[in-house]
């Protein structure tokens, strides 16, 4: 992650003496770019838990897997 730094270096020899991250402050005021927690996502998008595995299931059906990935490619093609 890229953030600003404060580095201290010794006149003499060129060398880094200390790195300190500093924080750069927010000029957007929020926002699309504000941090954010999860909590705060998750509250944002609407997420809940899954509690029926059953949507989950159906996806891949249980026969012949390459010829379902062989008729998503053909439906792929131009």
């Amino acid at each position: 992650m890229r953030k600003p730094v404060k580095v201290a270096m010794n006149t003499k020899t060129h060398k880094i003496v200390s790195i300190e991250v500093t924080a750069r402050p927010n000029t957007l005021g929020g926002g699309f770019f504000a941090p954010k927690s999860i909590d705060q996502l998750i509250v944002e998008q609407g997420i809940h838990p899954i509690t029926d595995l059953e949507a989950l299931s159906g996806a891949i059906p249980e026969e012949d897997v390459d010829e379902f990935v062989a008729e998503i490619y053909r439906s792929r093609e131009p």
